[in-house]
């Protein structure tokens, strides 16, 4: 639950809002209950952030998604369109 909990947080962040905590290791992450106790994760150290850009942020997630269908010529297409991989592939 803590696991899908951390992935879910994250992924809001990056693929909703577009802001990337740079600092994510497991110091700056606190596990605490609220008063019904459901779980609820608090992240700690803001102080280094990357905001992405919508285009950016979209390309980013369209990898993401032809990596997990693997899509070959989706990877490559979104790929390139981020300026990583190799040109003329």
């Amino acid at each position: 639950k803590l696991a899908s909990l951390i992935s879910e947080t994250f992924s809001e962040m990056i693929f909703v809002h577009g802001h990337v905590h740079c600092d994510p290791h497991a110091a700056n992450l606190m596990v605490r209950f609220d008063e019904r106790g459901r779980t609820q994760l608090v992240l700690l150290d803001h102080g280094l952030y990357r905001r992405l850009t919508d285009e950016f942020r979209l390309q980013y997630a369209s990898l993401w998604r032809s990596l997990i269908l693997a899509d070959e010529a989706g990877i490559r297409r979104h790929s390139l369109a981020m300026n990583t991989g190799e040109s003329g592939v």
